[in-house]
């Protein structure tokens, strides 16, 4: 049995971005997403989750901000 407790804890990623993938997942877009981290994070966890459909709606704010600096990352 439980222990009253209704949290599920995820250490995979942030609030914030876990709320952009609740929100996605019931067909609300992406913000304006600015944050390389957050983009970089939001690919990961289409990936581990198997989202294509994240991951097609991130790939165009991560190609903004794609630089030689940071392609590799």
């Amino acid at each position: 049995m439980g222990d009253g407790k209704n949290t599920v804890e995820v250490e995979e990623c942030s609030h914030h971005v876990l709320s952009t993938i609740i929100d996605f997942m019931y067909g609300i877009a992406l913000p304006e997403v600015n944050s390389f981290e957050d983009l970089c994070t939001l690919l990961a966890m289409a990936d581990l989750y198997l989202m294509e459909g994240l991951k097609d709606a991130v790939a165009p704010f991560l190609a903004k901000l794609l630089t030689m600096n940071n392609i590799l990352e």
